[in-house]
């Protein structure tokens, strides 16, 4: 039993998403820091290329504020038309996610339209970013010396000093990319780890039916004889391998039935065993494997010994260190209450409920012996999936044709449905971890083709004295490697540190996984790499006698 506030109603989806979608809206921060940083440092670079301009029109009288409120001005454009952009592209976005969120039978019904909050929170947004980008590397740049600078405006040669802001930014996003992409790699590997662990059943070929018999006219022997002939029908049927029935499909909405059984005498007793049932040959169909005894036959029926199957985790609870085919387990609550039935078959554990959590104790009834059962599951084997829904909708034409019928669904489908939070989480992750090494490899191009352009006399003097290219290269190289030695250890650490809040939502695998975070580090040294082989090598060509004469 749990309780909500009632002001703010049940919400099924946050219940369902809600840590997910929290995490994501932390990488989307972390990734609107990134941008922050690159749009002010490129910012920053290229108003230093204006220093002598903005200096010359202080001392002739322009005053602090004015100066700050030009340089703001371009960064308002620039926020604010990237504002209008995001506000745009979050409507196609959105449907986008709800779409990929929405699983073949549970629809999901969000009225994701912009309102009035949604357009406030964009202007707030658009003013941060004009602060962070335009404001704050603005007002750094007025406080120099103003003879300083009108001294060395003409003196080329001497390297630029680089402004501390702006030598602070570019491991912050390296340190921010890296916590990124370890992030994106961790949610990835976790997924695919789900993906192709063995659930305890076949996926490829199988295909899911659900229908509901309640309202059909009939009952006990009439409706089991109903489900006998459209079990023939389809085994029957050309392209169906095998068909059979169940109750609670694997990893469906629905779940299954918990219940309460013991063995007869004074055996072990749990009141959570779950509950499934199945048609005969189910088992075979499925591609569960049978550890010992039989599946069930067309000959368990009402009237006959009533029989069931457990898997492995519930013959190990109830019969430990002995064999649990021909002893007897007793249902001790509800309606069956007393009841015992014999243990003819211990199967394979099968992940019915979660794909993350281990198999839980599991008993198996065969229909035949349950008449009055109305919510009617059928499973089939092929190899062509456009043929077994060919064949059960021709079954049910035949043999119930008001009856609905349920989207079909096949279990590579059902399966990929039940890990959907992962997968949005690892997709989303591996978005926002590629554009951030993308928007740091930008960052750092823009940068060190500045401080080439920059440095081009110094360079060109270098040249004349005797340096080679591959010393010019290096030598552009050098800044780039400065900034990857101190944002690598940060983004590690900070990364580390977050390990705390993610390992809840990673499915064997170790958030400090060595293997994930070299991958991560040698990814984003491969994307600075090329980012700054580009403005190194155009250094290396570099003629002297120009960058003299330029100077």
């Amino acid at each position: 039993l749990s309780l909500t506030p009632g002001r703010t109603g049940s919400s099924p989806l946050g219940e369902i998403y809600g840590r997910e979608l929290w995490t994501l809206q932390a990488l989307v921060g972390l990734l609107m820091i990134i941008c922050c940083a690159n749009l002010a440092s490129l910012e920053l670079s290229r108003t230093l290329n204006r220093q002598h301009e903005l200096v010359v029109r202080s001392a002739l009288g322009a005053g602090r504020l004015r100066l700050v409120r030009q340089l703001v001005a371009e960064s308002v454009i620039l926020a604010f038309a990237g504002a209008a952009a995001g506000f745009v592209l979050s409507r196609w976005m959105s449907s986008l996610l709800v779409g990929y969120i929405e699983q073949s039978d549970f629809p999901v019904f969000l009225d994701l339209r912009p309102d009035a909050a949604t357009f406030a929170a964009t202007i707030a947004l658009a003013t941060l970013t004009v602060i962070l980008t335009g404001a704050l590397p603005a007002l750094s740049l007025t406080r120099v010396d103003t003879e300083e600078v009108l001294r060395s405006g003409a003196q080329r040669t001497v390297a630029r000093k680089r402004h501390p802001l702006a030598a602070s930014l570019l491991p912050v996003q390296v340190a921010l990319s890296l916590l990124l992409a370890s992030l994106a790699l961790l949610f990835a590997t976790s997924t695919g780890k789900l993906l192709r662990m063995d659930p305890g059943f076949r996926v490829k070929g199988i295909t899911l039916f659900g229908v509901d018999f309640a309202r059909r006219p009939e009952k006990g022997e009439a409706q089991l004889d109903l489900y006998r002939r459209m079990l023939e029908a389809l085994r029957q049927a050309p392209g169906v391998e095998a068909a059979s029935f169940i109750a609670a499909r694997p990893l469906g909405e629905g779940g299954m039935d918990e219940s309460a059984a013991a063995v007869e005498g004074n055996g072990p007793e749990t009141k959570h065993l779950f509950e499934n049932v199945v048609g005969p040959e189910y088992f075979a169909t499925a591609g569960t494997k049978v550890l010992a005894g039989r599946e069930f036959s067309q000959f368990d029926r009402l009237g006959r010994t009533p029989v069931c199957i457990l898997n492995e985790t519930a013959a190990s609870f109830f019969f430990p260190r002995q064999g649990a085919v021909g002893k007897h387990v007793r249902s001790t609550e509800g309606d069956a209450k007393g009841d015992s039935c014999e243990v003819i078959a211990v199967v394979a554990d099968a992940k019915y409920l979660s794909l993350r959590e281990p198999a839980p104790p599991t008993i198996y009834y065969p229909y035949e012996q349950l008449p009055d059962f109305n919510w009617a599951g059928f499973i089939t084997r092929s190899h062509d999936t456009s043929a077994a829904v060919a064949a059960f909708k021709s079954a049910l034409r035949r043999f119930a044709p008001d009856t609905p019928l349920l989207p079909p669904i096949t279990m590579q489908r059902q399966l990929e449905d039940s890990i959907g939070k992962e997968r949005l989480t690892a997709a989303l992750s591996l978005f926002f971890g590629g554009l951030a090494l993308l928007l740091t490899s930008l960052g750092l191009y823009g940068l060190e083709s500045q401080r080439v352009a920059q440095r081009t006399a110094e360079i060109g003097l270098r040249m004349a004295l005797g340096a080679q290219g591959k010393d010019v290269h290096w030598f552009v190289l050098r800044e780039a490697a400065v900034v990857f030695a101190i944002g690598v250890p940060i983004g590690l650490a900070v990364t580390f540190a977050a390990s705390h809040f993610i390992a809840s939502l990673l499915y064997e695998i170790s958030p400090l996984d060595p293997r994930i975070h070299l991958v991560a580090v040698m990814t984003l040294l491969g994307a600075g790499l090329l980012a700054s082989s580009i403005p190194a090598r155009r250094a290396m060509n570099v003629d002297p006698m120009v960058a003299m004469r330029y100077e």
